[in-house]
């Protein structure tokens, strides 16, 4: 669960995630582009496996469209 992922977003799933951190962590956009800004690598999102369930499990469900792809590797 500590292990590091990266996940794939597309344009509607980083609005996402941007609407998920401010929520969960009462952060301004721009705390919000910061946070997302420092987690970037590859062209995803990288973070704990852990911090992505707690606080993107809600992108997850079936029937969603927030992701390039839908494999994560670790």
């Amino acid at each position: 669960m500590n292990d590091e992922v990266i996940i794939y977003p597309n344009d509607r799933g980083w609005g996402k995630i941007r609407e998920l951190l401010k929520e969960h962590y009462l952060l301004s956009d721009s705390d919000a582009t910061d946070w997302i800004d420092k987690r970037k690598s590859n062209g995803g999102y990288k973070e704990q496996l852990w911090v992505v369930i707690n606080n993107f499990h809600s992108m997850y469900f079936n029937g969603q469209n927030y992701f390039k792809s839908t494999n994560i590797t670790l």
